[in-house]
Parts: C-alpha cells; sequence; structure tokens
C-alpha cells in the first residue's frame, strides 16, 4: 500500500483559491464584501457554485466564524476567532483552509507546533523566519501552519491536506 498526497492541477488552483480567500491582511476580504451587500447564506452559496462549477469539486465555505463541518477531529486548532474556513474536495482528496485572528501571532503558532507535534503528528519542516510556518504529517494528513502579522493584523492559517491511498 502506498500513501501519498496527490497535487493536480485543480488541487493547485483551489488551494490558490482557498489560500487568497483566506488572506484579507494584505486585501479586501473577497467573502466578507459579498457578505456586507447580499448577505452571507446567498454569498457563501453563490461562491461555493463558482468555485465548483470552475473546478469540478465540492466545496464549503463558511463566513461565519465556523469550522467546516468534515473537518477533521485528529487535527487540534489553536484559539481564535475563525475568519475564514474553507474545505474543498477535489478528486477524492479532501483539503481544508483555516484562518485565525489572534492577539498573538508568534506565540499562537508555536501552541499549534506543540499541539500538533502531541497528537502524533511528524513535524517535517519547520521555519522561524520573517514568515514563521511549518509542516507536518501522519499517516492520514500533512498539515501545513503559517502567520501573517503586522501592527494591525495578527494571524494564522492552517492547511490541511488529506493523504491519498492507492492500494
Amino acid at each position: 500500500m502506498t500513501t501519498h498526497t496527490t497535487f493536480t492541477k485543480s488541487t493547485i488552483i483551489a488551494v490558490a483559491l482557498a489560500t487568497t480567500l483566506s488572506l484579507s491582511g494584505c486585501f479586501a476580504n473577497p467573502i466578507d464584501q459579498l457578505t456586507d451587500k447580499i448577505g452571507s447564506g446567498i454569498a457563501e452559496e453563490g461562491a461555493e457554485k463558482l468555485i465548483e462549477g470552475a473546478t469540478g469539486s465540492d466545496i464549503d465555505i463558511e463566513a461565519n466564524g465556523t469550522m467546516p463541518q468534515d473537518f477533521p477531529d485528529e487535527v487540534p486548532i489553536i484559539e481564535g476567532k475563525i475568519e475564514s474556513a474553507v474545505g474543498l474536495t477535489i478528486e477524492g482528496q479532501q483539503t481544508w483552509t483555516v484562518t485565525f485572528i489572534v492577539d498573538d501571532a508568534k506565540s499562537s503558532v508555536k501552541a499549534a507546533r506543540k499541539m500538533i507535534v502531541e497528537a502524533g503528528f511528524e513535524e517535517t519542516l519547520w521555519s522561524d523566519s520573517y514568515l514563521i510556518a511549518g509542516m507536518f504529517s501522519n499517516d492520514a494528513y500533512q498539515i501545513s501552519v503559517s502567520t501573517y502579522a503586522d501592527e494591525d493584523e495578527q494571524r494564522v492559517m492552517y492547511q490541511v491536506f488529506e493523504n491519498v491511498t492507492d492500494e
């Protein structure tokens, strides 16, 4: 049995889109803009249909401060306000991106690192440079955590990828 994560063109496009939707520190969050104008339920549904049509994938966008319904319980998460949450299923692989607004991004991402390792994930990469980020894996998932911080905004972003198993 071989376990691997498959990154197809559509997966990369969908993850890039989810990341773009999550990074509102550099520009206005398009989901927030839509919800301000036409209501969160309609905006989420419209964005989901747009992305599903463009990628042929299933998507769950949560702009109301909640986690995607199918986010894996075995992935420990930090305390913070959920700014955005996206769950995607592309070619059978599930992927989730969740962005938290926190008081201190540096200490929050280090807390995430500790919790993830204590939950049994292997740390495969850690960087304490300008962008603090880490990657972790176990048999079921790969996790990436990173920070965005400036004078006004402190964020921690999780990206979780389901491993695909070929038998």
